[in-house]
């Protein structure tokens, strides 16, 4: 139940900050959205792996690299909750807001996609080549299937908004739906899929994400 109850708030957060961004404007910003996401994600954990790692063998502690590694990726994701509210306060302009929700929100994404390649690595061991090829097929399959999945689901439920928008109560309850759908049908989808020899993970996060931008900018209208 806690589980739950922890999963549909984190739901709910990462729908709403998407349903209120303007895409035309985080499009703009793109570029470095997606540097601060994604390539500054993988610079922090690997700069904070190895440096916990080296740390701890001053003070004879031999953790696996792989260990350190997983630790710098479940530390790296950025909260902006407090910056955010801090630029309210001084005014500060819109555009570097935006870029700061944007990266907040893919940067989930990323940080839990790596996180569970690092985990798989660490749980069955590193076998040369195999292993990187499939840790870049799931890192690659939850971004990019979650982009599809979430576009798809998004598309579906815009129009059904569109077809009872005369209906106030049914439009906010579809919603309320898709938020929690999305989510957790992605989350059925990515232990279901497999494809050959490869498990394809999805993410909820940038499936959720997507969807909610596909709402908030062409489902209100």
């Amino acid at each position: 139940v806690f589980q739950c109850n922890v999963r549909n708030q984190f739901c709910a957060l990462i729908f709403e900050s998407a349903y209120n961004i303007n895409v035309r404007k985080m499009v703009d910003s793109a570029g470095i959205i997606l540097i601060l996401s994604v390539v500054s994600l993988l610079v922090s954990t690997i700069v904070i792996g190895t440096a916990l790692y080296f740390l701890l063998v001053l003070f004879g502690l031999h953790v696996p690299f792989i260990i350190t590694l997983l630790f710098g990726a479940l530390i790296s994701a950025t909260d902006p909750v407090a910056v955010l509210s801090l630029f309210k306060e001084i005014d500060t302009p819109r555009r570097l807001a935006l870029v700061f929700e944007g990266e907040s929100l893919f940067n989930d994404a990323t940080a839990v996609a790596l996180f569970l390649v690092l985990f798989g690595v660490a749980s069955f061991g590193y076998e040369g080549f195999d292993t990187v090829v499939e840790g870049i097929i799931s890192f690659s399959s939850m971004m990019i299937g979650g982009v599809i999945f979430g576009g798809v689901i998004g598309f579906i439920f815009t129009k059904l908004v569109g077809y009872v928008r005369e209906n106030e109560v049914a439009s906010i309850t579809l919603t309320l739906v898709l938020a929690h759908t999305t989510f957790i049908v992605t989350e059925i989808m990515s232990h279901k899929l497999v494809v050959g020899d490869y498990h394809l993970y999805l993410s909820p996060i940038i499936a959720t994400t997507i969807a909610a931008l596909l709402m908030g900018n062409y489902g209100r209208s």
